[in-house]
């Protein structure tokens, strides 16, 4: 059994809600619109983006994220999917969410952020339930081999699996934040080189100890109140700036030896639970340890 993604998992927590903006050098509300600005998802009428690619033909996206996903999701419907290998067809949905949002981490740490941000909630969500919706068994872009390895012929065509690994480890080390490292986390896993139970037990013990920090970092703040510490104005904003390490998480670090014996724990209380066997436990803790060890390669 997998240990669960957070979202949904806490009682509490805001969906879909923008928090108010706190008195921090650099609050999220202001990280998250420059982020946006940058990938091109604010409302810029007078430079609509234009692309050419090998599958598409010359495509514009312009206006607010609202409307950038409109304008993709016409395409979606408009596209002969049966007129496409399954390789272009990956390649053709994948690039018109680059080209629309010009950020690729955007749709890898999405779910980091849907419950804290509304623009991450309908950007991300929306490409997961298109992804659904014509890439699942029925849908009319059915592929006859796996995502993943479509994916992975996309973005790193030529490459072993170590050589992915390695590729998409220099790609998001980034500045070493717990984004950073989810992004890691995730691409593995889209790219089918990384284990389910290892990677996203991971990326779930990320966003536990990100919830956990700013829950104690408010709670001298809440006594008496009655409130919740998702019910905190600020809750939000902080736990975007600690997972992205900047503002008031600027200095908040994790290295992959420490999320990893925090996953070890969750794997532990599952197994205390008995959900999983303790033979299942020893395998997961291997499993570690080999993740620990790949991991390292690329340091």
């Amino acid at each position: 059994m997998l240990i669960q993604p957070l979202s949904g998992k806490i009682a509490g927590r805001p969906v879909g809600r923008e928090s108010q903006k706190m008195g921090s050098a650099q609050s999220f509300s202001e990280v998250m619109d420059k982020s946006l600005e940058k990938a091109g998802a604010e409302v810029k009428e007078s430079r609509p983006t234009s692309v050419k690619s090998k599958t598409l033909s010359n495509v514009q996206f312009s206006g607010s994220y609202e409307e950038r996903i409109e304008q993709i999701n016409k395409l979606n419907a408009q596209t002969d999917w049966g007129a496409m290998s399954d390789v272009e067809k990956v390649r053709t949905f994948e690039e018109r969410y680059l080209q629309a949002f010009g950020d690729e981490k955007l749709f890898l740490v999405g779910s980091m952020y849907t419950s804290y941000s509304h623009k991450y909630e309908i950007i991300y969500m929306n490409y997961v339930s298109e992804k659904q919706k014509y890439f699942d068994k029925g849908g009319p872009a059915q592929l006859s081999s796996k995502y993943t390895d479509c994916y992975r012929e996309v973005k790193y065509s030529g490459l072993s699996e170590e050589e992915v690994r390695m590729a998409i480890q220099e790609k998001w080390q980034g500045t070493g934040c717990l984004e950073d490292k989810f992004a890691i986390l995730a691409e593995r896993l889209r790219c089918g080189v990384g284990s389910a139970r290892v990677e996203s037990g991971m990326m779930y013990a990320i966003e536990m100890e990100i919830f956990d920090k700013v829950e104690k970092l408010l709670g001298p703040g809440l006594r008496g109140t009655g409130m919740r510490p998702t019910d905190h104005p600020l809750f939000s904003e902080y736990y975007m700036t600690f997972a992205k390490g900047v503002g008031e998480g600027a200095g908040y670090r994790l290295n992959w030896t420490q999320i990893a014996e925090v996953t070890l724990e969750g794997y532990k209380n599952v197994c205390r639970q008995g959900n999983i066997s303790p033979e299942e436990l020893e395998k997961r803790k291997g499993m570690l340890d080999e993740f620990l060890d790949d991991i390292r390669k690329g340091n």
